[in-house]
């Protein structure tokens, strides 16, 4: 199994416990609602030339949309819409598969930790908070993932890196049009 899923096996440790008595059940609730609250934290690693792309999308977003736009804020709403997508297909076989083909990472880390690059030398970590239900149901697909594809090396990690590449090269190659306008509406519908 992964050893990226941490939330995945915290939540089935809790599980399989079975408190014995009213002050033991007390203190396991106690403990699941304080773990609802937690965050969790991820970095990845991307290119300069997207990070800088991105950065100037979340300008002319802050610009449009008289809003104050971060990467922070992209990356959630580009979360959203995968986990959106995941409960509207519900087939781990095909999100494996898109997962596949989405995957325009220009540097990969793989599970031994060796780099490959395809041209790019600068690079730029970003930092992501998730609340603890996303990233459970993210290490869940993943676990589900893993299960079918046991050669699969998808990490929390690497989904969120595939998310954000995929969706700069559409940016950058002119394929999400009006994405400012969009996500802009988006934000003021919320």
């Amino acid at each position: 199994m992964n050893f990226h899923l941490n939330v995945y096996k915290q939540e089935l440790e809790l599980l399989s416990e079975h408190p014995q008595n009213w002050r033991e059940r007390i203190t396991s609730a106690f403990y699941r609602r304080i773990l609802r609250l937690e965050m969790q934290n991820y970095r990845f690693i991307v290119p300069s030339s997207y990070y800088l792309r991105g950065e100037m999308l979340c300008e002319d977003i802050s610009e449009i949309g008289e809003l104050d736009y971060k990467h922070e804020d992209l990356l959630h709403l580009l979360v959203n819409d995968f986990l959106r997508n995941v409960r509207r297909l519900s087939d781990p076989h095909r999100i494996y598969h898109e997962l596949l083909l989405r995957d325009r990472r220009p540097i990969k880390i793989n599970s031994k930790r060796n780099i490959t690059t395809n041209n790019h030398t600068n690079t730029v970590e970003i930092q992501l908070r998730v609340r603890r239900n996303i990233a459970l149901r993210l290490e869940v697909l993943l676990a589900d993932i893993t299960e079918l594809y046991p050669e699969s090396e998808f990490s929390v990690e690497g989904v969120l890196e595939i998310l954000y590449c995929d969706f700069i090269d559409a940016f950058k190659r002119g394929e999400l049009k009006n994405i400012v306008e969009r996500i802009v509406e988006n934000e003021k519908g919320q």
